[in-house]
């Protein structure tokens, strides 16, 4: 790939000076230490859905030879030292500090237990492939007889534990922003964690600062502020002279509407490269190339696994030619092309109904046999005292979430 077309298939950050109705430049959201970030994304907060909608529309615009646009709904910014904005990276990375042991120190530990971590990783989905019963429920494109099918398999098999709640190298996004808007209204709760066993939980709707009530109150408020402004901006002149003053109102009307409270989710819009015309292979829902592996689990696995179809679910998992990665090469964070601000308020009267309940988006094992299988494993393997196999070991290993 020449120099030109290697920039041309780049992923195209929105510049913060972008202007879009309903949208508004916020903040930086800068990785890394200056003056060399690892990446400098814009944050705009977004007014209404005319303004999710257009902006959402314009990134997909702008990167429409670079890849496709994919969502991740979080209910914050992570932050790390210092208030700065930290990296994004998968579980696989996440720091588990000691005692008395500091973040530079957590660090250089996590680097010198990679290799051992990505081997016993890698040995995990090896115990699953060798199994044939559960392995009958996941090559459904894949004839495991092939090295190039087992290559394909072993993405696969990562990228479902990843999205049924393991820690893995991928990180889960979505290709509906109105399910990103979901993960981001809805707070993930951890009911029992104990070492070892199965996690119990469930996703609870983040708690409102103010009752329905009180917002609807506090619209109908700045509503009949907003009118006496613009009668009293429009009386003495006509509509053409007065313009400029009009549009500004409508602006503060809306940036009042939307920030009547003071809580958000976020939004990240991340560009997975999966265009042939850039090296990428394609088959049965994977497509990979030398930066990136990304998975469309709807095409990659079977039916009968039911949470990727309700979510629109979709893995990535970046890539190296290092033979040994460092925990910054997992980062996602050079492909994150814009980050929107939206306050729950807006969120919560967009996307109401039973479609977006988490009941819908993680069915519960009588419907999902995918998820039912692997809950079964989980339990044999936990019951189990003693003469435990590759497999026990791998679902010991790699707890599967449960939800309630």
């Amino acid at each position: 790939m020449s120099e030109v077309e290697q920039k041309n298939c780049c992923p195209v950050v929105i510049s913060k000076d972008q202007i879009i109705p309903g949208t508004e430049f916020y903040d930086m959201w800068n990785v890394g230490s200056a003056p060399d970030y690892k990446a400098q994304v814009p944050i705009f907060s977004v007014y209404n859905m005319h303004g999710l909608n257009a902006i959402i529309g314009y990134v997909m615009l702008i990167n429409s030879n670079a890849g496709k646009v994919l969502y991740r709904g979080q209910t914050r910014l992570y932050c790390g030292e210092n208030g700065r904005y930290n990296d994004l990276l998968p579980s696989f990375c996440h720091l588990h500090p000691v005692k008395g042991e500091e973040l530079k120190a957590a660090k250089r530990r996590w680097n010198s237990e990679a290799k051992a971590n990505v081997k016993s990783l890698d040995k995990h989905i090896e115990a699953i492939i060798n199994d044939p019963d559960l392995l009958k429920q996941i090559a459904y494109n894949f004839d495991s007889g092939k090295e190039d099918s087992k290559a394909e398999l072993r993405v696969v098999i990562e990228s479902m534990l990843q999205h049924y709640g393991s820690s893995t190298r991928c990180m889960d996004f979505v290709d509906n922003h109105w399910i990103a808007l979901w993960f981001g209204l809805y707070q993930w709760v951890s009911t029992k964690n104990e070492i070892g066993m199965p996690v119990e939980c469930f996703y609870k709707k983040r708690t409102l600062k103010l009752s329905r009530k009180d917002r609807l109150d506090s619209v109908s408020h700045i509503r009949c502020q907003f009118f006496n402004e613009l009668k009293k901006a429009t009386s003495s002149t006509s509509i053409s002279e007065s313009q400029s003053d009009v549009n500004q109102l409508i602006k503060n009307y809306s940036y009042k509407l939307a920030f009547a409270e003071d809580q958000y989710l976020y939004l990240l819009l991340f560009v997975a490269d999966t265009l042939t015309e850039h090296e990428t292979t394609q088959h049965s829902g994977i497509y990979s190339n030398s930066r990136m592996t990304v998975v469309d689990l709807r095409r990659a696995l079977p039916s009968v696994f039911l949470r990727p179809g309700a979510q629109h679910g979709w893995t990535v998992k970046m890539n190296s030619n290092k033979k040994n990665m460092s925990r910054g090469d997992y980062s996602f964070a050079k492909d994150v092309v814009a980050i929107l601000r939206i306050p729950l308020s807006l969120a919560d009267e967009l996307i109401g109904g039973a479609l977006l309940s988490q009941e819908n988006l993680f069915p519960p094992a009588d419907y999902d046999q995918g998820y039912r299988i692997l809950l079964q494993r989980q339990e044999q393997a936990a019951q189990k005292g003693e003469n435990l196999t590759d497999l026990d070991l791998a679902f010991k290993a790699m707890p599967i979430l449960k939800y309630k």
